[in-house]
C-alpha cells in the first residue's frame, strides 16, 4: 500500500510540473486518494474460501467538465482539465483498487475533481449459509490554503463494502477542509468486513467501492458553517455512489 501511495504522489508531482503556476505559489490545493488491497480481499461461504478472479472493475473519474469511464479486469482512467490544475484518477490491477482526486489553484480559481472505482459481482449460495467478505484499505488526504488568500480546500477519500441490502463504510468524518492558512496531511489504514445470510439457491450482489473528492474555491465558507455542516458533507460524499 505504501508503494501505491508513493506512485500516486509521484504522478501528482509529474502532472503538477505542467501547471500554469508552480506549487510554491498556490493559494490552495486539495489531494485525496483511497485504495483497497486486493490481495487482502477474503470471500468465505460456510467457512470455505471463494475465488475472487473474474469479477468486474468499473472506474470513473471527473475533473471539471471532463470525465472518463472504463470497465474491465485491469484498467486505469484519468480525467484532467487545465493541465495539472485538477484531475481525477481511478483504476485497478491484480493487487489494488484505487482512486485519487487532486485540485490546485490560486487567485479566483475554483475546481472540483472526483474519482471512484468499484469491484463487484454476484454470488449464488449452493445451500443455506453465511457469506462473509473483508478487505484492508488505506485512505489519505492533504489540504492547504495560504494565509490571506480568499480560498478554501476540501478533500474526502472513502471506501465502502456492500452485500445485497447491507452496507458498511469507512469513517464518514475522515475528510478535511482548509482555509485562512490552515493545512492538514492525514492518512489512515483500516479494514472492512460484512456478513450476509443466504438461503439455498439465493443470489446476492456485492461490491467494494473506493471514492475520492477534492475541491477548492475562491469564495471561502465561514468557519462556523464548516463546523456545522462538515459531518453532513462527509456522509454525502461517502454515499454518493449509492445514490446514483
Amino acid at each position: 500500500m505504501r508503494k501505491l501511495k508513493h506512485a500516486l504522489l509521484g504522478a501528482a508531482m509529474f502532472i503538477t510540473m505542467f501547471a500554469a503556476a508552480p506549487t510554491a505559489s498556490l493559494a490552495a490545493f486539495a489531494d485525496a486518494w483511497a485504495a483497497i488491497d486486493r490481495d487482502s480481499i477474503s470471500m468465505v461461504f460456510n467457512g470455505e474460501g471463494l475465488p475472487i478472479q473474474g469479477y468486474i472493475i468499473d472506474a470513473y473519474a471527473q475533473a471539471g467538465d471532463n470525465s472518463a469511464q472504463a470497465m474491465g479486469w485491469i484498467l486505469e482512467t484519468i480525467a484532467q482539465e487545465d493541465p495539472g490544475q485538477y484531475w481525477g484518477w481511478s483504476g485497478g490491477d491484480e493487487t489494488d483498487l484505487y482512486t485519487a482526486a487532486y485540485v490546485e489553484g490560486s487567485g479566483d480559481f475554483s475546481g472540483l475533481a472526483y474519482g471512484e472505482a468499484l469491484w463487484n459481482g454476484l454470488y449464488t449460495a449452493p445451500q443455506e449459509g453465511t457469506l462473509s467478505i473483508s478487505f484492508d484499505y488505506y485512505l489519505w488526504y492533504e489540504v492547504s490554503s495560504e494565509v490571506g488568500e480568499m480560498t478554501y480546500a476540501y478533500a474526502d477519500p472513502g471506501v465502502s463494502l456492500t452485500i445485497g441490502d447491507q452496507s458498511v463504510s469507512s469513517d464518514p468524518f475522515f475528510f478535511g477542509e482548509a482555509f485562512n492558512g490552515m493545512s492538514f496531511d492525514v492518512d489512515m489504514p483500516g479494514n472492512l468486513s460484512l456478513i450476509y445470510d443466504l438461503a439455498a439457491g439465493e443470489t446476492v450482489d456485492f461490491e467494494a467501492l473506493v471514492s475520492s473528492q477534492s475541491e477548492i474555491s475562491a469564495v471561502p465558507v465561514p468557519a462556523a458553517v464548516w463546523l456545522l455542516g462538515s459531518g453532513l458533507l462527509g456522509l454525502c460524499g461517502i454515499r454518493k455512489r449509492f445514490n446514483q
